[in-house]
C-alpha cells in the first residue's frame, strides 16, 4: 500500500476540479452515473483528490485528471475513493470497461492511501458479484488487487 499526502495547492486544485464538475452537472442536469441521490459534496470531493493522489504517484499530475466521459488519470485508469474495505467495480454495460484498471484509494482531508489495484475485466467475474447492497456490484477485497507499485510509473 502507498500513501500520498496532497499539499494545499493540490487541495486547492482538487476544489477548483470541483468546482468546473458541479458547474457542469448543473449546466447539463445530469444525474450520478450510479444512482446516488441527492447532493453528496463530501463524497464527490474526496474522489477528486483521490483521482489527484492516484496522479500525484503516478507522475502524472495535474493535467492527468480529465473529468466526465473519460478515464480518470491517463487513458485507461479509473480510480474508486471508498471507506470500505472492497473494490467496487460495475458491469462492462453500466460503463465499467473490463479493459480499465481500477484502483482502490481510501482517505481523507488530503491524506490518501492507494490499496491496490485490479484489471477490469479480472474484477468482474461471478465470485466477487454482490447482490446484497444498495445496487449489485462487483466487489473485490483488498487482500485480491495487486499491490500499487505494481503499475506502471513513467
Amino acid at each position: 500500500m502507498s500513501n500520498v499526502v496532497l499539499n494545499e495547492l493540490e487541495l486547492a486544485h482538487c476544489d477548483f476540479e470541483m468546482g468546473l464538475r458541479q458547474g457542469r452537472t448543473v449546466d447539463t442536469g445530469r444525474i450520478h452515473k450510479y444512482g446516488l441521490v441527492g447532493v453528496h459534496l463530501d463524497i464527490e470531493m474526496e474522489s477528486i483528490c483521490a483521482e489527484f493522489a492516484v496522479a500525484k504517484y503516478l507522475n502524472q499530475y495535474p493535467t492527468a485528471i480529465c473529468g466526465v466521459g473519460s478515464s480518470d488519470v491517463g487513458e485507461n485508469i479509473e480510480v474508486r475513493w471508498t471507506q470500505n474495505k472492497c473494490l467496487l467495480v460495475h458491469k462492462p454495460e453500466e460503463g465499467d470497461n473490463p479493459d480499465d484498471i481500477f484502483v482502490m484509494v481510501t482517505g481523507s482531508d488530503g491524506g490518501y492511501e492507494i490499496k491496490g489495484w485490479l484489471q477490469g475485466y479480472a474484477c468482474q467475474q461471478e465470485r466477487y458479484w454482490r447482490t446484497d447492497i444498495r445496487k449489485p456490484a462487483y466487489l473485490v477485497p483488498v487482500p485480491d488487487l495487486n499491490a500499487p507499485f505494481l503499475l506502471v510509473r513513467p
